[in-house]
């Protein structure tokens, strides 16, 4: 896959985000159950394209998905990293 396919990808997981009920991205008032699933959605797919492409960019993906990126790598968990 190209860096093309993985922004295809990213841009459904932020266009879903932004359509969610209660405010879309705004912190805080986001639908939890949603974000969570959209959130471990997206984890999966770094993980697939991680072993896709050497070159992959997880934290590049995560943020083009529309997820803020929290503490550096080494001071949290790869799963709780990311937040929307």
């Amino acid at each position: 896959m190209s860096k093309k396919d993985y922004l295809v990808f990213a841009k459904m997981i932020r266009e879903a985000l932004e359509a969610c009920p209660l405010g879309g991205r705004t912190r805080g008032y986001l639908n939890k159950p949603l974000r969570d699933q959209l959130l471990s959605l997206a984890w999966d797919m770094t993980e697939i394209f991680n072993t896709d492409n050497p070159n992959f960019d997880e934290d590049r993906f995560m943020a083009a998905c529309g997820f803020d990126y929290l503490p550096p790598p080494h001071e949290m968990s790869l799963a709780a990293r990311w937040v929307v």
